[in-house]
């Protein structure tokens, strides 16, 4: 390498959050170069065909739409890209047969709805979504227009106790209602025993007040991402990875990297946004502090997912919706490996194909964990796609999927086609090393591994940066970017853009 190469600031995945902090690096005038190990970026954003249909691999729906997602996409640029479809939402509890219709709009009309379908619990429901906005109110980060106020996690009472424990102090009459108050814990992987009420309550209110869809759902953001990365000269590199730290500085920062492409790159920073396991495993030995040690040893990968993908015939009578299907009212249970209670996600879609045909598509998705894939199939696979249990793993599972499938769309009888299926063994070629949905468990009085790192010119984001999903992500990257980058850079590009 010449002596005199200019440095790199290196982003390591392309899912939301490498793609968002990539492109906030290259606006405020970075030379950035994004790595993938995959051979295309997008991480869960990307999607694949069957029969001329797309499906989504993992972003299913999004909240935020018409405050803080609005606020980022505009930022990026891509706010003429991403449009939103609201999706009607839908629980399903089995231990009772309930079948409920949640209202859409304001969490005020959702809390009278529940007041009256639980009237025992009536004040408490109410209480409970209240707490949710004042919740989001004193949290800084998810107003990005007021660029001089912190933008930083800020801990409140509500982040010292678990959403199990504030339900056990509510002491509600009705079964159920837990149940249902704590239904986004599917949206971030945590059991209510382990997540803290507070950032629960971050990540349910924007899904309670704007579950969407997004049209042609990861493919939009991915082509729009593509568009700017190369209007600002982000060169991507898919099938890389860093294979090894070479130099370091006297005040422990990375200056040239290794790739597994045999090529190697000054650096000027570098930005993880991958699971933890991935990064750690390159930094010397030296650099890593006990506590360090502590904190990665004491985490948890969040659940996976089983899941199907299916065309319905065209002249059945659908539309778009959220079903989520509860088999156990015990949520705890629900999100321990191993356990046979189980939640599924249902999402009912109008999607174009191929021909230009608008056509009707299902996805159901079954949290579950690697760890209960192997037990059954082994743990090392080989070539999964032809191992005989793995397969008939795949299919015992997909037709216990659409018998509940049948419980709550009879009419789905006959005309739903599976056309495809996916354990955890396959999300890991999109979150590796085990294919969790949302990364780390964000757990109570434990911190993340997230922002500057022991080799200081290293910093990490993603998932269990802020909060998973999209809009977590995407608010991680921007967090990141501010600390990197520092206040004065970071106001000007906000100022500009809002």
């Amino acid at each position: 390498m010449p002596a005199t190469a200019p440095k790199e600031t290196l982003v390591v995945g392309s899912g939301a959050a490498g793609l968002t902090v990539a492109l906030l690096l290259a606006k405020a005038g970075r030379r950035v170069t994004l790595l993938e190990t995959q051979s295309g970026i997008g991480g869960y954003l990307r999607r694949f065909t069957r029969n001329g249909l797309r499906f989504d691999t993992g972003f299913h729906f999004t909240g935020g739409f018409g405050d803080t997602l609005s606020q980022i996409l505009t930022i990026l640029g891509l706010e003429n890209d991403i449009k939103a479809e609201p999706l009607r939402s839908r629980i399903y509890l089995q231990e009772t047969g309930r079948m409920l219709t949640l209202p859409g709009g304001s969490l005020e009309e959702r809390a009278e709805y529940l007041a009256a379908v639980f009237p025992e619990d009536a004040s408490a429901i109410r209480n409970y979504f209240q707490l949710e906005q004042d919740i989001v109110a004193s949290t800084p980060l998810f107003d990005l227009s007021n660029a001089d106020q912190p933008i930083a996690p800020q801990l409140s009472l509500y982040d010292s106790i678990t959403l199990q424990e504030y339900f056990q102090q509510q002491r509600f009459s009705s079964p159920g209602v837990e149940t249902v108050l704590g239904m986004m814990v599917f949206c971030h992987g945590t059991p209510p025993s382990e997540i803290p009420l507070a950032q629960h309550c971050r990540i349910s209110c924007g899904l309670h007040q704007h579950l969407s869809r997004v049209e042609h759902g990861g493919d939009a953001f991915i082509r729009a991402f593509k568009r700017e990365l190369e209007r600002y000269q982000v060169k991507t590199r898919t099938g890389t990875s860093i294979a090894k730290m070479l130099r370091f500085s006297s005040d422990c920062q990375c200056q040239e990297v290794l790739l597994s492409n045999a090529e190697t790159l000054a650096v000027e920073d570098i930005f993880f946004a991958v699971h933890p396991e991935v990064y750690l495993q390159l930094f010397p030995a030296e650099m890593l502090s006990p506590s360090l040690r502590r904190r990665y040893g004491k985490s948890q990968d969040t659940c996976s997912f089983f899941s199907i993908y299916a065309a319905l015939d065209d002249e059945l009578a659908a539309e778009p919706e959220l079903l989520q299907y509860i088999s156990c009212n015990d949520l705890n249970r629900l999100l321990s490996p191993g356990d046979s209670a189980y939640g599924t996600g249902m999402v009912t879609n109008l999607e174009t194909d191929h021909r230009g045909r608008v056509r009707k598509t299902f996805t159901a998705f079954r949290n579950m964990h690697l760890s209960e894939v192997t037990a059954q199939c082994g743990p090392e696979l080989g070539s999964y796609s032809s191992n005989p249990r793995y397969l008939e793993f795949k299919r015992r599972i997909s037709e216990q999927v659409y018998q509940d499938v049948l419980k709550v769309y009879p009419h789905y009888d006959r005309h739903l086609h599976i056309l495809a299926s996916a354990t955890p063994y396959t999300c890991r070629r999109y979150s590796p090393p085990r294919g969790s949905a949302y990364g780390l468990k964000i757990k109570i009085a434990e911190s993340r591994l997230s922002g500057q790192l022991p080799v200081r010119n290293c910093y990490a984001l993603g998932h269990h940066a802020i909060m998973p999903g999209i809009l977590g992500t995407m608010l991680g990257a921007f967090l990141t970017f501010r600390q990197a980058v520092g206040a004065e850079a970071y106001r000007a590009l906000i100022r500009q853009a809002l």
